[in-house]
């Protein structure tokens, strides 16, 4: 449980500059002696050391936090937030361990896996992946093409550039062991053709997978081919 939380009254309502906890889920309150929790400053969480696996649950009523809010602050793997995207964004946090944020964009459910030590915004994630090519993977790559809030023409270029010739062999592996979720992915990140569609659902065909099947010929009526 939460053993101490230090903060301050501000003209905005509280703002937190110390959260104690043990807790694997680690919950900053929204509301403290009748004030509203709008912002956090930095390093609010160095004096509760913890494990991996840690989430950290910010209500939406928090607007502002520090840059430097998770300076100290290892283990946090998710970061749930009550509040939009937009606002997310504008709080430029990087964590030190990989992080998988959660919130809203646009009224609907928005998730995206950030790598440690990198900004956990856009377009400034994908300006640091991009700048240092070595810590780019397929893997980021198709998670931004498939999920492209925030992402440039010229960042979207270079993320195609780079998973061009790797998207044809990683849907067939997922039609031959009948992954309908990287499929979908694949699908949604535009680069799987007409014509790559074809082959993938006569090689589907071909091995009897009728989940596969089904869900190809969703695509391609889908596209009114």
């Amino acid at each position: 449980m939460t053993s101490k939380v230090d903060f301050e009254i501000t003209v905005e309502g509280a703002r937190i500059t110390k959260l104690g906890t043990t807790e694997k889920v680690i919950r900053v309150p929204d509301d403290i002696g009748g004030y509203p929790v709008t912002s956090i400053g930095p390093a609010f969480l160095s004096g509760s050391p913890g494990t991996n696996g840690r989430t950290l649950v910010i209500p939406a009523s928090v607007i502002s936090i520090d840059p430097d809010a998770l300076i100290g602050t290892g283990g946090i793997s998710t970061i749930r937030y009550g509040g939009d995207l937009e606002t997310f964004s504008s709080f430029r946090l990087v964590p030190d361990s990989d992080c998988r944020l959660e919130c809203m964009h646009e009224g609907k459910p928005f998730a995206f896996d950030f790598m440690r030590k990198h900004p956990m915004s856009f377009p400034e994630f994908d300006d640091a992946v991009l700048s240092l090519y070595m810590r780019l993977t397929p893997e980021v790559a198709i998670s931004r093409l498939s999920n492209p809030v925030g992402l440039t023409e010229e960042s979207r270029a270079k993320y195609e550039r780079f998973v061009s010739d790797r998207i044809m062999p990683r849907a067939e592996q997922a039609v031959s062991t009948g992954d309908s979720n990287v499929l979908a992915e694949l699908f949604a990140t535009g680069m799987v053709s007409d014509a790559d569609l074809k082959r993938l659902l006569e090689r589907s065909l071909r091995s009897g997978r009728i989940g596969m099947t089904s869900m190809l010929m969703s695509e391609i009526r889908r596209r009114n081919l």
